[in-house]
């Protein structure tokens, strides 16, 4: 998993592409460990459920680094993302390879949506 103790830091690497493994692996991680959470909650318009090439929706296929770039572009086409650069782009480019830019803004995005989970809104009710 993640190890909180990288911080800003490594976050600002991984973003960054300075072609270390270590960042690459990391931003990968943080990718594969939000994406599933906002895949469930708040999940996707009832209207836009997405599929991938083979009909899968996505919250059924298993994620991969080979699997990471097609579901986290279907993720972001569903849900509103308005990068068109970034979505044409992760046609062809693996998303850990995207612009420093694009990177910040897909992570900003999946983010945004977190902020809408059921768990968040019920934190905030409690205190």
């Amino acid at each position: 998993g993640i190890n909180a103790e990288y911080g800003v830091n490594r976050l600002q690497c991984a973003i960054l592409n300075t072609n270390n493994e270590e960042d690459r692996q990391y931003f990968i991680q943080m990718v594969m460990q939000l994406l599933p959470v906002a895949m469930r909650d708040p999940g996707f318009p009832q209207s836009k459920t997405p599929k991938n090439a083979i009909g899968q929706t996505l919250t059924a296929v298993a994620l991969s680094e080979k699997t990471l770039t097609e579901v986290v572009r279907l993720y972001q086409i569903a849900t509103g993302w308005t990068d068109e650069e970034s979505l044409i782009a992760m046609q062809t480019t693996p998303v850990w390879a995207l612009k420093p830019s694009q990177k910040a803004s897909l992570l900003g995005h999946i983010c945004n949506e977190l902020l809408g989970t059921t768990m968040l809104s019920n934190k905030l009710e409690d205190t």
